[in-house]
């Protein structure tokens, strides 16, 4: 039993450890990305058909922003869209983070590529606290195999 204990404990592990530094690095590397003004053109709370909680709304934003003098439109509110994620709410607090939503936010553009924007790069403790949740779990899991 032990054995099996040991190789769940190492995947969770190495997975915590592995998503936080991928969360880590997209924070710093967005950090860095240049800050421009955008308007806000439609916003709305809209259901994730993905997800599988009773959180399962999120937001829904289109941005117009220049760069360069050059008009673009964005979507992503939060840096885990860059990335291929979502972040949901209960319907509750998406509507308050809806409201929340200046008219014309600042937003994170990168200077190497203007079409990718985010409008939240929020701090790190999450992802920290992940990182050192796996750390433990990985740990433990060497722990129980040896």
């Amino acid at each position: 039993m032990d054995f099996f204990t040991g190789i769940f404990a190492l995947v969770i592990g190495g997975v915590s450890i592995w998503m936080s530094f991928r969360l880590i690095r997209l924070y710093l590397k967005v950090k860095g990305w240049n800050r421009v003004s955008a308007t806000i053109l439609s916003k709305e709370v809209v259901l994730n058909p993905k997800a599988t909680t009773k959180a399962r709304h999120q937001l829904k934003v289109q941005y117009a922003y220049q760069y360069n003098e050059i008009e673009y439109k964005g979507e992503n509110v939060f840096m885990v869209e860059l990335i291929g994620g979502w972040q949901s709410f209960m319907k509750s607090g998406a509507e308050k983070k809806l409201t929340e939503l200046p008219s014309n936010p600042t937003i994170f553009v990168d200077p190497s590529d203007p079409k990718q924007s985010v409008i939240y790069c929020k701090g790190n403790v999450l992802h920290l606290l992940t990182l050192l949740m796996g750390i433990i779990s990985f740990l433990f899991g060497i722990s129980k195999l040896i």
